[in-house]
């Protein structure tokens, strides 16, 4: 029983990690399969309070989300567990890495063009409009 006390405690370690994660992800709206946006550093020292962040100057932040945040704000973390929103002109980022980043966002979610609109066989074309369309350019 002795041999199975350091397992069962680093086990227990483990659940509350995980538990305390899930938790932080829940209250983000977070899945935890969101593709990381980039790196940033913080330009100066700012205090948080509720989800904002405290973060010192010079301190590295990964970017999880740009959109969908209280105005102003970015959703970061600073480690698997210290997650929360900072001031987005307080963050120095990589501006060549987000542009990379949001370029793969857009290939992915491609919205189809005008001309790919669907084509109805059982819809006869509009000739009536385009013979009034003709017969206003006639009287011109």
């Amino acid at each position: 029983m002795c041999a199975l006390l350091p397992i069962i405690l680093i086990l227990e370690t483990l659940f509350q990690e995980k538990k305390e994660r899930m938790k932080l992800l829940k209250k983000f709206n977070l899945t935890g399969k969101e593709a990381i946006v980039g790196q940033g550093t913080i330009k100066q020292d700012a205090k948080g309070s509720g989800l904002t962040l405290t973060v010192k100057k010079d301190q590295m932040v990964t970017i999880l989300r740009l959109n969908d945040n209280p105005p102003n704000k970015w959703l970061v973390k600073i480690d698997e567990n210290i997650m929360g929103y900072v001031d987005s002109s307080n963050i120095e980022i990589d501006t060549k890495n987000i542009k990379q980043t949001m370029g793969k966002v857009r290939k992915n979610s491609k919205q189809p063009d005008e001309d790919d609109q669907p084509t109805y066989d059982d819809v006869p074309p509009d000739t009536v409009a385009d013979e009034i369309e003709e017969e206003i350019y006639e009287e011109l």
